[in-house]
């Protein structure tokens, strides 16, 4: 499968990419397993406050470290743009 990506290029201008989703849950797989259940519980639609009574943390711990990890997962693809 493939994940689509847009990313803004200048004024009105777009530039549509395809990571391969292997190549993505390959980063994933090689995090540590309270990242990897972080994001596992986000893939299957938990809402940030159903993750942080399943994890014990709080919602705010728990919107912090999903935007630290999607910003980690997005250093580390390909540089297009």
């Amino acid at each position: 499968g493939f994940i689509y990506c847009q990313g803004r290029l200048g004024p009105g201008k777009f530039n549509e990419l395809l990571y391969d989703y292997n190549y993505i849950l390959n980063l994933i797989d090689k995090m540590d397993i309270p990242t990897r259940a972080l994001i596992g519980l986000l893939i299957q639609g938990k809402s940030y406050k159903e993750i942080g009574n399943i994890l014990n943390m709080k919602e705010g711990t728990v919107k912090s470290r999903i935007h630290n990890v999607r910003k980690k997962i997005k250093n580390l693809l390909p540089e297009y743009f």
